[in-house]
């Protein structure tokens, strides 16, 4: 079964981004074959709205490189928490990952705001929501 839902311009450059770093680390063939699969399938939908040559785009390289940040931060962290070893490491990737979020979330904006995408993200962080 295949399920269409509508996403921001954003989302689905921040889906490509994602698959191209699972393409890159996973060694299973099968699961890599699966990430190839829907790696196709985004990408006939970005060459389908002309999207396809922004992918060497300033914004799409940032948002990659932000989302190899946080693939690595939580690949350590995993690692720490399997071990229970919550040390300082752990603790400046917690906050690293927040603050890569963060980032991530404005690149986004900013691409949906330059396509004009009709679904837009919307975050709020407030100091009483911690």
């Amino acid at each position: 079964m295949e399920i269409l839902c509508p996403i921001s311009v954003a989302e689905l450059f921040d889906k490509l981004s994602i698959l191209e770093i699972k393409l890159n680390k996973i060694k299973n063939v099968e699961k890599s074959k699966i990430v190839e699969k829907e790696m196709e399938k985004i990408k006939t939908i970005l060459k389908k709205y002309s999207l396809d040559n922004y992918t060497k785009a300033d914004f799409y390289v940032k948002l990659s490189e932000i989302n190899k940040k946080i693939w690595e931060i939580g690949l350590e962290s995993r690692k720490l928490e399997k071990n229970k070893d919550f040390n300082s490491t752990y603790i400046k990737n917690s906050i690293d990952e927040h603050r890569f979020n963060e980032e991530r979330s404005n690149i986004k904006r900013f691409i949906n705001e330059k396509f004009k995408s009709d679904i837009c993200e919307a975050k709020e962080y407030r100091e009483e929501n911690y």
